[in-house]
């Protein structure tokens, strides 16, 4: 078996020192590099005490933040993720991503998770000409890139280690009771005091967006199908810190030797909430239909807004088709123990 390797990902674009102005590149995907002698000069200030130089720059391609892998002068490396170029159109979710990443990760910090620490967030932007949050390297190779070559029991056990770094991170609370919605939105002070009001929010968010744009989607049933049924979310009791996404393969990093997680990625999404909206596989009936429909719309706005060349659009339009037909026609009924699928609950038990 391959050992784990402790360097970053194969780089885009490489940039070595010493490098004076550079000059942002790729500009389909907005990508760009901060300023060198700006970086070297954060760097020299969040890392007081240390003589380190910053030796070269990894641009990774494929994430909507800049993402730089920054190799210092003793060997090792840190992640530095600044914000979007000006000309990636967003959501309005997405314009408070970073913000609720560093939140999340100042909140698992306290945990021994496998989750990047972090060493500076600048949610101004006064110090590299954009918010950025520097944080340290956590290596790995992506689920995503070796689950094939994996047999059902490896994957299984890799499985098995996700559910339960998911119920840890369930076991964190809002410090104010009855605070829902991102963590951008709950801790300004704006949090709502249901799970309903908070997910109606959302939905509308993304609706929204996808109106400013005239995408086509049937808005009006949308509306009314879920309103008719999200009452569903009142069940929801007491907010949990949710990240969704992080079941997604690419976001899971693992030692490939022992095929033990080594790192989760992108917390960008966290919210206080239904830890169900971020397992949406897991939710059945009428609140697994309700989750389906704002996963599939989020889906199909993202790709009207940023142009990709696969079928997730169209996985996503048959999704919320079929969604709101079940809604409509009252199909699926909840389980009695809330939406889990039958035999679930003690994977992801969230009891103290």
């Amino acid at each position: 078996m391959a050992k784990l390797d402790p360097r970053p990902p194969a780089p885009l674009r490489m940039l070595t020192a010493p490098v004076h102005a550079i000059t942002p590149t790729y500009f389909h995907l907005g990508l760009q590099t901060p300023d060198f002698p700006q970086l070297q000069d954060m760097l020299q200030q969040t890392l007081l005490g240390h003589s380190l130089a910053v030796v070269q720059v990894d641009v990774l391609p494929g994430h909507l933040h800049n993402v730089n892998i920054i190799h210092l002068s003793n060997g090792s490396y840190l992640v530095l993720k600044a914000g979007p170029s000006p000309i990636v159109p967003l959501l309005r979710h997405e314009r408070s991503l970073l913000y609720n990443e560093a939140h999340a990760l100042r909140i698992l910090a306290r945990s021994d998770l496998p989750v990047p620490r972090i060493l500076k967030h600048d949610p101004t932007g006064t110090r590299l000409d954009s918010p950025f949050l520097l944080s340290t390297f956590v290596p790995g190779a992506r689920f995503s890139e070796v689950q094939k070559g994996m047999v059902p029991a490896e994957r299984a056990a890799v499985e098995r280690q996700l559910r339960f770094l998911i119920a840890a991170i369930g076991q964190h609370v809002p410090s104010v009771p009855d605070s829902y919605g991102p963590l951008a939105v709950a801790t300004s002070h704006q949090g709502y005091k249901t799970w309903r009001e908070a997910f109606r929010w959302m939905l509308e968010s993304v609706l929204m967006d996808a109106e400013d744009l005239l995408v086509n989607l049937p808005y009006a049933q949308i509306r009314s199908e879920v309103a008719k049924s999200d009452k569903v979310l009142d069940d929801v009791r007491e907010a949990r810190l949710v990240i969704p996404g992080l079941t997604e393969p690419r976001n899971i990093l693992i030692d490939p030797s022992t095929n033990t997680i080594t790192g989760l990625l992108d917390f960008g999404g966290a919210l206080w909430g239904d830890w169900q909206i971020g397992v949406p596989e897991v939710a059945v009936g009428i609140k697994g239909q309700i989750y389906m429909i704002y996963h599939a719309i989020v889906t199909i706005v993202k790709h009207s807004y940023r142009r990709q060349n696969d079928d997730h659009e169209l996985d996503a339009r048959r999704a919320l088709v079929v969604a709101l037909r079940q809604l409509a026609s009252n199909e699926t009924q909840l389980n009695s123990d809330g939406g889990l699928a039958p035999g679930l609950k003690s994977s992801y038990d969230f009891s103290p």
